[in-house]
């Protein structure tokens, strides 16, 4: 069974692993998605202009999905977290 709860249950070790791979792909927005997406891809890291960033928000408006992925974001996804939505996400971009 591919539940990533239930696999932080049996391995807590790797939660903060987890928390720490979610900060830097995962940005709580309110109104400038092109500026979060610009900080990230700034960073200076190896994978920043690659890595795959996913807007999160309680917003469900369209005005506020399309601007997000307009300006870079590469996913769209919303709160409270879905974590079967999350993981479908990560999947697509895996091998980026």
């Amino acid at each position: 069974k591919d539940d990533l709860s239930t696999y932080l249950k049996e391995n807590p070790e790797l939660m903060l692993d987890m928390i720490r791979f979610l900060s830097d792909r995962l940005r709580d927005l309110t109104n400038d998605y092109s500026d979060a997406c610009a900080a990230i891809r700034e960073l200076k890291r190896q994978d920043a202009r690659t890595v795959p960033i996913f807007a999160m928000t309680a917003s469900t408006f369209e005005e506020g999905i399309r601007k997000s992925l307009e300006s870079g974001m590469d996913a769209f996804i919303t709160k409270p977290l879905d974590v079967r939505i999350l993981q479908s996400h990560m999947r697509k971009f895996r091998h980026r």
